[in-house]
């Protein structure tokens, strides 16, 4: 979704702006996307899918791994799968326009829905560290669920209302005009730049309390085990906050280049094509991916999976035993005829 003004095409009617090409415009006003676009599309979008569905998978094997934020990171995969799977669906011209529509609406609702259940876990990860509020899962899930589905549902009615859908370059999202420029403003630009600048500052001050917080609330004297398994549970604390701490900043990582890139277009309307938008256009459905590489680094995750493992290897090898003790056995009976 980077943004750029191709060349000016005047004409009775003034001038005609591509807000929202990944590639400059061609002399007659059409868009041409290289291969090398949709390749990159193409990869980040696949990577990210793949993820996204080894998330849901692990919440659905594991039992374990069905608590507060393991939920809210399932709830933010379900988004970025939907996302990227609209960025897979190509170009739709006439007569597709249903297509067009049906990827505009995934686009829509479900590239707000991953902001905001990215700012979810920012918060929520801010109400325990900073406000020592334990009761985020009883008191504030259901008012996530209404908020980061509620106004991604709000946004995707007031475009359809205006009937804002349309071609908006290598994807149907919200289309080329001074309306549909308002709407991306209001329905996905200014929700992600307020989410970069929430989660940096949610990093920031974690980060800056992280080192005493868990020192503070635990207490080696009532821990029952070891001095060596106290610590050992101690870092493995640290290293699940700091890793769910990534997670806002991934946002920021996959989003940032095309900020940048829209921010540039007010500032210079006639910028050509630059490296930048071959970063755009990579890092911005990578989100997926990054999330199940972070998520899946977790103590939890890794401790499920391995310990599935180690029961199923512990399984086989009972199972090879009960062989073993069988062959003995007819052997036994074989010699006694």
């Amino acid at each position: 979704r980077c943004r750029f003004h191709h060349d000016n095409q005047h004409d009775a009617h003034g001038t005609r702006l591509s807000m929202v090409a990944l590639t400059p415009g061609d002399e007659s006003g059409e868009i041409g996307y290289g291969p090398l676009f949709r390749s990159l599309n193409t990869v980040s979008s696949v990577l990210s899918i793949g993820g996204c569905l080894l998330v849901i998978g692990a919440f659905l094997a594991f039992p374990a791994l069905r608590r507060y934020f393991a939920r809210l990171v399932l709830y933010l995969a379900i988004s970025d799968l939907w996302l990227c799977t609209s960025f897979l669906m190509g170009e739709f011209e006439s007569p597709h326009y249903t297509k067009c529509v049906v990827q505009s609406m995934l686009g829509i609702f479900f590239g707000l829905s991953s902001i905001l259940w990215t700012v979810a876990i920012a918060d929520s990860i801010r109400r325990i560290v900073m406000a020592r509020d334990l009761t985020v899962e009883s008191r504030h899930e259901k008012r996530l669920h209404i908020g980061c589905w509620g106004l991604p549902l709000l946004a995707l009615g007031l475009v359809l209302v205006l009937g804002a859908t349309g071609s908006s370059g290598m994807i149907c999202w919200i289309e080329n005009s001074a309306l549909g420029t308002v709407l991306r403003l209001a329905t996905f630009y200014l929700p992600l730049w307020l989410a970069i600048a929430y989660s940096l500052w949610v990093y920031w001050c974690v980060s800056q309390r992280l080192s005493h917080l868990l020192d503070e609330s635990s207490n080696a004297d009532e821990y029952e085990g070891t001095a060596f398994e106290y610590h050992k549970d101690l870092e493995r604390q640290r290293r699940s906050l700091r890793l769910m701490m990534l997670l806002p900043l991934i946002l920021v990582f996959c989003w940032s280049p095309s900020s940048l890139r829209r921010l540039l277009d007010v500032v210079f309307p006639h910028m050509g094509r630059s490296i930048l938008d071959y970063v755009c256009v990579f890092t911005g459905p990578l989100q997926g991916f990054l999330n199940a590489l972070v998520y899946g680094s977790t103590p939890a995750v890794r401790d499920a999976i391995t310990g599935r493992f180690d029961h199923g290897a512990a399984k086989l090898k009972g199972l090879k035993s009960q062989l073993r003790m069988l062959r003995r056995k007819r052997k036994k009976f074989q010699n006694f005829e």
